[in-house]
């Protein structure tokens, strides 16, 4: 979704890429976006055996929100 990736980066100032995984999307990503645009990143390893809880990620969009603002 590069396009998309390039268009939402005109508008925002950062992304929070979140991942089932090590990072291996994380490049693509800021690849992806304009230049002066944050990408930061929340995953978990392979075989964790669980996904993010609502509260996880929203502890890590405010983490990142006062970075961004």
């Amino acid at each position: 979704p590069k396009k998309a990736y390039a268009a939402l980066s005109e508008r925002c100032k950062c992304f929070l890429d979140v991942e089932l995984s090590t990072g291996q999307m994380i490049d693509d990503v800021r690849l992806s976006v304009a230049r002066d645009t944050e990408v930061h990143f929340y995953g978990r390893p392979p075989g964790a055996g669980s996904l993010p809880t609502p509260e996880e990620l929203l502890l890590q969009i405010k983490k990142h929100y006062r970075t961004c603002a």
